[in-house]
């Protein structure tokens, strides 16, 4: 019997994102299992996954924001922009002062431009960069916006320090690595990389895969599994009443009649639909057609009950 929630996961060194799903899903014993943004294989720390029913939520939990803890070592830049990769160049001399750091620092914080690194899984005509990379073929990049929420820096050391950022969606952490030994003179390049949130989850309640299997066998997987009606979406929640439930699992538009005014959040956008007892019906829109000041509701993704 498949369970449903979001498992989080302290993802060791050494695997990737989806060998990281393979072994859950064999563990487990089930295929309904999906992460919510990929770790490079070097990179160490939180990996929320959707089991089952929650892996329709996926979507809604690779748009929020991370945080990293790192190194960057100075002296060096790799072709994949990390510890992993051929160094481009003979090392550089690493000298720059306090003030430098923190012009190049602040140079990368807020709305910034990243380009892909060639080693990565974006694509260039439906084809994965890192296939272009592997023949030594430079194909365009096209530019990706980003936003650095901050940038500190925790140590600094002769040629390395270490850091701690918070991040948009999507952002590359080793090219943030790259641009700032470019912007030094220096060269540089991602040593340790360790992602410690995502979103509102914290990597303190994550469990390593050999923990999993001891919880498994101990049969209290439910008992760490975040489960739907609490996975943090960031948007309100509309309460259905009885008609309004009706309607939820026939995918009909929910009126005034179907809901509860006084326990929903009726702001335009997009909503979580639940019952009066807290059950994630599902994921709808609230909506204010022209000319009507009263909102309707347009389920989008609807749970059946189990």
């Amino acid at each position: 019997m498949s369970v449903s929630g979001v498992l989080l996961l302290d993802k060791e060194g050494g695997l990737t994102s989806h060998g990281v799903v393979e072994r859950v899903r064999e563990i487990l014993g089930q295929q309904r299992v999906g992460h919510t943004g990929t770790l490079d294989p070097m990179a160490t720390g939180l990996l929320p996954l959707c089991l089952g029913r929650a892996t329709r939520l996926s979507q809604f939990l690779t748009s929020s924001d991370k945080t990293y803890a790192g190194t960057i070592r100075f002296g060096t830049a790799t072709d994949t922009h990390d510890r992993e990769g051929k160094p481009m160049g003979p090392s550089r001399e690493v000298r720059f002062t306090e003030a430098e750091l923190r012009r190049a620092v602040a140079a990368l914080t807020g709305p910034i431009i990243q380009v892909p690194p060639i080693f990565s899984a974006k694509k260039h005509g439906g084809v994965p960069l890192y296939r272009f990379a592997r023949k030594n073929q430079e194909v365009p990049r096209e530019p990706i916006r980003v936003t650095i929420h901050y940038l500190n820096i925790l140590a600094v050391r002769q040629d390395e320090i270490d850091f701690e950022v918070k991040s948009s969606p999507g952002t590359y952490i080793r090219v943030l690595a790259h641009d700032l030994g470019q912007i030094l003179g220096t060269g540089a390049h991602l040593h340790s990389l360790r992602r410690t949130a995502c979103g509102e989850f914290q990597v303190s309640d994550a469990h390593s895969l050999k923990g999993l299997r001891q919880i498994v066998s101990e049969g209290a997987l439910e008992q760490v599994l975040v489960p739907l009606e609490r996975v943090p979406l960031g948007f309100g929640t509309v309460v259905a009443n009885r008609q309004g439930i009706l309607a939820v699992r026939n995918g009909r538009i929910l009126g005034i009649r179907e809901i509860l005014p006084s326990r929903s959040c009726l702001l335009e956008g997009q909503c979580r639909v639940e019952s009066e007892a807290g059950e994630l019906l599902a994921i709808g829109r609230v909506l204010k057609p022209e000319g009507n000041e009263v909102p309707i509701v347009q389920p989008q993704i609807v749970f059946p009950p189990e």
